[in-house]
This record gives C-alpha cells, sequence and structure tokens, in this order.
C-alpha cells in the first residue's frame, strides 16, 4: 500500500485526472462515450473541478490533493449532470419559476442562495450523490455528498420538485446558524447587490452534527474551528447573526452552504466566467449537437450493457435503465400541431383558388363608356373563396365517456381555435347512427353543447352529410374513435382530415390508405 501512496504522490496532475477518468470508466463502462469526449482543461486557482461543454475544468493545486478514487467521484458526478440534462432543466425551471424565487429572495439569500441558479445546483447535485451514496461512491471528507436530508427532504425527489420545496418552505428543519462569508465568486455580476447577506458558513449543536454526518464544511472556513461540542462557531470578526425580534427561533433557517470546490459549474446550469475563455492550447467546447450524439452513444450502451463475468462495477439500474429507452424513443411531435398545420393548409388551398367576376360600375368604368360607348372593355377582379369548415363529431355510445370523451372535447376545442386563428366559419355535425344536429358554432361552448347521440357508429353517413354541396364545405374534419364503416371514395370532394381517439392503436394502423394519408392519432396521455 505505501508503494502504491508514494506512487501516486509522484503523479502529476493530469495523470492524477486521466486515472479517476479510468477509475469510473472501469465501474460504468457504459458511460466511456462521455467520459473520453470530456477533454480536461487545466485552470489553475479556480480551486474546483467542474465540466461545461464536454470539457473538465480542473484546479492542478485542488487535484494534487486528491487521489483518483475521489477525484473519479467528482467526475462520476458531473457525468450525472450532463446525463440528467441539468442544464436544460434548470433553464426550463428559471421560466416556471423565477417569480417565486424572487418572491423568497431574501431568505434564500440567507440560506446560501443568492442567485436562481445557485438553488438550482444545489437541488441537482443533491439528486444525483443520493445514489451514488447507495452504490457506495467515496467522497472527500472535505468535499462530502450533498443529501436531501441536509434540508428535511425525502430521498428520491427531482431536482424540480426539492426547488419547490425549498423555495415554499419557510423555515427548513435545520439547527445551524450561519455565519457570513465573502462571495462565492468574484466574477459574477448577480451577487454584486446581494454581497452583504451573502451567508455561506454554518454551526450547529451536537444533534444536527449527529444527525448529519454528511454535511458539508461552510465555504471556505477552517475545519479546525469546532470545537470540543462538534459546534461550528462564527471567527471572531464574524458578524453574529441576529434574529429580528419575534421572528421566533428559526425566523432565517441556516443550512449547509455549497462552498466553492462542490460547485459544478455550466453542466449543473450554474456556469463560471471562466467556461466561456478557450486558450490557443485548449480544445473548443462541444456543440449542443454533439452533447446529444454523445448521450445517445451512451444510452444506447446502457440498453444493451452485458456485464462480463465477475464484473464488480454498477449496474445499470431501473432509472437509468428507463432513462435509456425513453431517450431513444423516435422524437414525437404534437398530434394537435399536427392537426392544426393540416387544417390551415387546406384552407389556405381553398383560398388560392381565386376566379375572375365582372367587377361593379367605377368611375373609370363609366369614363370609358363615355367615351369609347358600348365598345368599352368590361371591367374584372379576382375574388377568392371564403372557406368553411364543417366538423363531423363521433357521439356514439364508445365516445361518450371516459378518455375517449376528454380527447373528443379537447380536439373539439382546438379546432375552434384553429378556426377562430383563420378567421373561418365552423359549422359542426354530430353523428353516430344517424346525423343528430347541424348548426353553426362561435365558441367552444356551442360546440361542446351540442354532442349528443349515444347509438351506434357509421362515419359514411356524417361524411357524406358534410360533403354535401349544399353545405358549401371547403373543409371535412372528423373526429372519431374510428371502430366505423369508412368512406370507399379514395379522392374525396373535399379535403378529409380525420382525427383518431383510441386506446388501441391498431385501429389507427388498420385505417384505409386514402383515410390514413390525413389522420392524426392521439394517444390518451396527449389529451
Amino acid at each position: 500500500m505505501s508503494d502504491i501512496l508514494s506512487k501516486l504522490r509522484t503523479l502529476t496532475a493530469e495523470q492524477l485526472v486521466g486515472s479517476a477518468r479510468y477509475f469510473v470508466r472501469r465501474r460504468m463502462p457504459y458511460f466511456d462515450h462521455i467520459l473520453w469526449k470530456m477533454r480536461p482543461v487545466e485552470r489553475p486557482g479556480i480551486g474546483r473541478i467542474t465540466a461545461s461543454k464536454l470539457r473538465l475544468f480542473y484546479d492542478p493545486a485542488l487535484v494534487a490533493g486528491l487521489d483518483p478514487e475521489h477525484i473519479g467521484t467528482k467526475i462520476c458526478h458531473l457525468v450525472q449532470h450532463i446525463r440528467r440534462e441539468h442544464k436544460a432543466r434548470g433553464e426550463a425551471a428559471m421560466l416556471r419559476h423565477a417569480s417565486k424565487y424572487r418572491a423568497a429572495r431574501g431568505r434564500l439569500t440567507a440560506m446560501g442562495f443568492p442567485t436562481f441558479q445557485s438553488l438550482w445546483e444545489r437541488c441537482a447535485c443533491m439528486e444525483i450523490d443520493g445514489p451514488l451514496v447507495e452504490h457506495k461512491w467515496r467522497f472527500h471528507s472535505d468535499h462530502p455528498a450533498r443529501l436531501p436530508r441536509d434540508f428535511g427532504l425525502r430521498p428520491g425527489m427531482t431536482a424540480e420538485a426539492m426547488l419547490l420545496a425549498l423555495i415554499a418552505t419557510p423555515d427548513p428543519p435545520m439547527n445551524v446558524m450561519p455565519c457570513p462569508s465573502p462571495r462565492r465568486e468574484q466574477g459574477r455580476e448577480d451577487n454584486d447587490e446581494r454581497d452583504a447577506n451573502d451567508t455561506n458558513d454554518t454551526q450547529g449543536d451536537d444533534n444536527a452534527q449527529d444527525d448529519d454526518p454528511d454535511a458539508p464544511d461552510a465555504g471556505s472556513r477552517d475545519p479546525d474551528a469546532e470545537d470540543a461540542s462538534g459546534t461550528r462557531s462564527c471567527d471572531e470578526n464574524d458578524e453574529e447573526h441576529v434574529p429580528d425580534a419575534g421572528d421566533g427561533p428559526s425566523a432565517i433557517p441556516a443550512v449547509p452552504t455549497m462552498p466553492d470546490a462542490l460547485t459544478c459549474g455550466g453542466c449543473a446550469g450554474n456556469p463560471d466566467p471562466f467556461e466561456d475563455i478557450v486558450n490557443d492550447d485548449e480544445p473548443e467546447p462541444a456543440t449542443d449537437r454533439e452533447e446529444d450524439v454523445a448521450l445517445r452513444q451512451v444510452a444506447a450502451a446502457v440498453r444493451e450493457f452485458d456485464p462480463p463475468p465477475g464484473f464488480r462495477g454498477d449496474r445499470p439500474d431501473g432509472d437509468l435503465l428507463s432513462w435509456a429507452k425513453k431517450f431513444l424513443l423516435p422524437p414525437k411531435a404534437d398530434p394537435f400541431r399536427v392537426f392544426e398545420n393540416l387544417v390551415r393548409a387546406a384552407v389556405s388551398n381553398v383560398r388560392g383558388n381565386t376566379h375572375l367576376r365582372h367587377a361593379p360600375m367605377t368611375r373609370r368604368r363609366s369614363i370609358l363608356m363615355q367615351m369609347l360607348g358600348d365598345s368599352a372593355p368590361l371591367m374584372s377582379k379576382s375574388v377568392g373563396a371564403d372557406p368553411r369548415i364543417v366538423a363531423v363529431l363521433d357521439t356514439s355510445g364508445s365516445m361518450g365517456s371516459g378518455p375517449r370523451a376528454k380527447r373528443l372535447q379537447r380536439a373539439c376545442s382546438e379546432l375552434m381555435g384553429i378556426a377562430k386563428r383563420a378567421n373561418v366559419p365552423l359549422y359542426a355535425l354530430t353523428v353516430d347512427a344517424a346525423v343528430h344536429a347541424e348548426s353553426k358554432v362561435r365558441n367552444v361552448e356551442d360546440l361542446l353543447a351540442i354532442l349528443k347521440g349515444g347509438g351506434g357508429t357509421n362515419m359514411v353517413i356524417g361524411v357524406e352529410a358534410a360533403m354535401d354541396p349544399k353545405r358549401h364545405a371547403d373543409v371535412v374534419v372528423l373526429i372519431t374513435d374510428g371502430e366505423t364503416p369508412w368512406p370507399s371514395s379514395e379522392r374525396p370532394r373535399v379535403p378529409l382530415v380525420t382525427i383518431i381517439a383510441n386506446e388501441n392503436r391498431r385501429v389507427f394502423e388498420s385505417l384505409p390508405t386514402h383515410i390514413k394519408r390525413q389522420a392524426i392519432y392521439v394517444e390518451p396521455e396527449d389529451a
């Protein structure tokens, strides 16, 4: 063992990082495509190991004090950020919940989260470290695991759920008091205004330390500053936190904050300023497409992974296998957006069919008649058609309740919105085995009010009625469960757009070719 340790001490920082990547590869060989595409970039003085755009940033001074196993745990943590797409998820969460964060900014800043990105990064890290601890990955004592129990949250929660819980919970169940510390980064402009309230250091009593052995040391404080009871105290130069009168014992809850060495950078949705710097001798940042290709290769490797005999690494668990299966699914278009495109295209085609008509008497025409008499030329103008949509709604017994009824109502709402945006009148026929009602509808309530029927199913009657020349239909929309006879005409007089609302996809697959050409299948979850 002493020989191994002596050899490790002679390794350079670059060699230590390479050994750590190989350590992760031995435990998780299915992550090869990300591990070896993460190009190491040496950044002296940053004090941490981070990743962004498939570039692995590390401080050689920090790496020199760690062994490959602890560095490998950090690299595995960063790979999980990329795999879980925390950067994109964080941007989406910010769009949805930024106003909620602003409402609680004062309390969250006192907890050590002066920006939304810092709060999201902490939640993303807690989502990762729980499973890593379960798989017995070793964390360095100076860089401990960040767990949901640090905030009294239950294990297994998603980062989005923990984010909302921390924003909404006024007093997280923590028994430690914060001590202010310097700002996290000198390059982050957002922290300038809130530097006075940024509190990163913590102190706790015996019970808090016993219940939470994995809680990280606060900020960059000396770990030897604990007293004999295990309670962390403020330095004499730090200002003591004094709650306002009437605030109660937990007015400003203190929680373990994230020291610089524990931050993860852009892959966690909290980018560092130095990530945008690309020196001449450094690799270029990866594009979004390159990241997507690497993730797709990882998903394929996870799905096809067959552990060799004697494999002692981490086998893909249910969460990883489920992610790989979903990631490799072909992209799915929103059926109602496809429906809208088909209807609008048919309406546009009708509007493009113009014809000439005699123009009414104009001043120019009257002058020509005075000059030329009966030999004056006739004036004409180009006139476009006024499209009209006729909807055929299946109101048979099978469509009257349950998921099919919900999809019928959703399709009706979408159709009404399409007609309004296209400025086209909409007429509706309700049909089961016969035509029951026909009316012009002006809003969704009118459309849903005529949904009545409950008998058998024969949409041939409804389609023929809609295409009757007397109704002047230019586009016919059929909404049905597909369990019906179909018109035999392969070239209908007007375009026929069909929505199939059925739990059994085989009904959609068995449609006649001339119907399926402009048909959309709506799954239960799409409603």
